[in-house]
């Protein structure tokens, strides 16, 4: 046997072994899937199986799979129902938030169960209690285990968040009076805690019905609920809130795509990339052909018949880049306030260089001066302004709150002539 044999198996032998460990997982390891999907019919860790189980046994569950506009129905307080949403993040657009309002100021309830609740939701609230005022979004404490209670209930759930074998820190939203208006926080009914003192289950009178806010969504998974402590925390939690008709919001949790960038953990959870395409059949053969075709390639085409011609990159601005990768450093880092001052000083460098406008001073003179230049209402430029000296002043600012002070930005910087 030659050289030029050993080359190929040599080469055989490692894409065969990438091949082994791309797929260790389905031959050697555990089946399930570590990522946060929050689905109810999900046997996974975190699947909302046992809950779908516990609520089918006396409950009618009707399943929502369109936008709610179309899909939940207004009862009448005769019959109250449940509207229930469990997920990462929920979203409503305008008419969803018509007809939950709606929905729940007929007399029914509604829990929503998400690490970022919705913000239309929680903001049009607050513009209604507080229309002097803006809603920042909600405050976090980072760690890897906590305790969950229930108000005049002395069980207590403890609760540690893993990715398979490893225990991981993630944030905890949680509502505080600083964060919401005293208007509003007058309304609010304290139900449940993250221990000590953390609020994470809230009620909220609307109309004739009764809204009920959760920051936790694992304490409702699978993982949190194969023990008893679990079990009992989910019986009080759900107590107050349980109707013989409950409608299941399988629609507006957010997917996987949309949701990756403002996920509330410190890393991404995914499984392989490999999955989806080993799960149709036509695109399974397409993955094998290709890595037979590479195989046989190999073989044949080891070496090559003259050298290989390098080719000329273009000249690239790498400016970009680097403030690119500094962003996204900064943001891993939860280093949220300098990424919004960074942010704010971009905009008074814009303002400056485009209006001729001094922003050192950011008073009713500047905002009727940058209004009239830019034909950009001068809402848009009081709420970056007072964005701005909220995030200047506060010790902490939470990732909703950046996220909402860029959206303005990038608001002003579209409408502006």
């Amino acid at each position: 046997m030659n050289r030029r044999f050993w080359y190929v198996l040599g080469i055989v032998a490692l894409l065969l072994g990438i091949v082994a460990m791309i797929f260790s997982d389905q031959l050697f390891g555990n089946r399930y899937s570590w990522q946060l999907d929050f689905k109810r019919t999900s046997k996974d860790p975190y699947g909302l199986f046992v809950l779908d189980k516990l609520l089918s046994q006396e409950h009618s569950i009707q399943s929502l799979r369109q936008p709610i506009h179309l899909d939940l129905p207004v009862d009448s307080t005769d019959q109250p129902a449940l509207y229930l949403g469990i997920g990462n993040t929920i979203y409503f657009d305008s008419l969803d938030l018509n007809r939950f309002i709606d929905f729940v100021s007929a007399g029914n309830n509604a829990l929503l169960v998400a690490s970022s609740p919705s913000f239309v939701l929680l903001d049009s609230l607050h513009a209604r209690a507080c229309p002097d005022s803006s809603f920042f979004g909600l405050p976090a404490v980072s760690d890897s285990s906590v305790i969950f209670s229930t108000k005049g209930e002395e069980n207590a759930h403890s609760f540690t968040f893993r990715s398979r074998r490893y225990y991981e820190l993630i944030d905890w939203p949680y509502f505080r009076e600083g964060s919401i208006c005293s208007e509003l926080w007058a309304e609010i009914v304290e139900l449940g805690m993250i221990e000590p003192d953390y609020i994470n289950y809230i009620s909220l009178p609307i109309g004739k019905g009764m809204l009920y806010v959760h920051t936790s969504p694992f304490a409702f998974s699978n993982l949190s609920m194969k023990r008893e402590t679990g079990l009992t925390y989910i019986q009080d939690v759900l107590g107050p809130t349980l109707t013989d008709t409950i409608y299941w919001d399988e629609y507006s949790m957010t997917a996987e795509s949309i949701n990756r960038p403002f996920q509330t953990g410190r890393r991404q959870y995914a499984s392989s990339p490999l999955q989806y395409v080993l799960q149709q059949p036509p695109l399974a053969w397409a993955w094998y052909l290709l890595l037979a075709a590479a195989v046989v390639f190999l073989i044949f085409r080891t070496r090559r018949r003259q050298r290989i011609i390098p080719v000329l990159e273009p000249n690239r601005n790498t400016s970009l880049e680097f403030l690119g990768t500094i962003g996204r450093l900064h943001f891993q880092r939860s280093d949220h306030k300098k990424l919004a001052l960074e942010d704010m000083r971009l905009f008074r460098q814009y303002v400056r260089n485009r209006y001729r406008l001094s922003a050192r001073k950011l008073d009713e003179a500047f905002v009727e001066q940058l209004s009239q230049q830019a034909q950009v209402p001068p809402e848009v430029i009081k709420k970056i302004v007072l964005l701005n000296t909220n995030i200047e002043t506060s010790s902490f600012v939470s990732e909703n709150t950046l996220i909402e002070f860029h959206r303005q930005i990038e608001s002003f910087y579209q409408q502006c002539q």
